[in-house]
């Protein structure tokens, strides 16, 4: 390579970082959530961590699967938060507005996996 392929070349390559880095990632809402996530709770094989989590009404909260199996997050009442089902390293964005305890499970398949989200005001 002459050194004006080279330089061609590293543009070209550092042009697509650029480009990459600024793109949105294409996330399934799934209804609920959206913005920039703020706080993170991540789905692993036995567990999720943290398993409490406490944060202000309208904070957008990521729910990301690194566990090596497809997984569901619902709450205990069924009707406060139910992620779509997550492949391994998929992730949920989950947002409410209004004050609330929401307990959750990991899946239905493991409901002794639980956690809790605590919004305050």
């Amino acid at each position: 390579m002459n050194s004006n392929s080279t330089k061609l070349f590293i543009s070209f390559c550092f042009s697509i970082l650029i480009i990459s880095s600024c793109s949105q990632p294409d996330v399934n809402y799934g209804g609920v959530g959206g913005g920039l996530p703020t706080n993170y709770i991540t789905i692993l094989k036995d567990r999720v961590k943290p398993a409490n989590l406490t944060v202000s009404v309208g904070s957008t909260i990521t729910f990301l699967n690194q566990s090596d199996s497809n997984q569901t997050i619902v709450a205990d009442n069924f009707a406060s938060l139910v992620s779509p089902t997550l492949v391994p390293t998929d992730h949920y964005f989950f947002n409410k507005t209004y004050q609330d305890t929401i307990i959750y499970f990991h899946s239905v398949e493991h409901p002794n996996l639980a956690g809790t989200i605590t919004l305050r005001p």
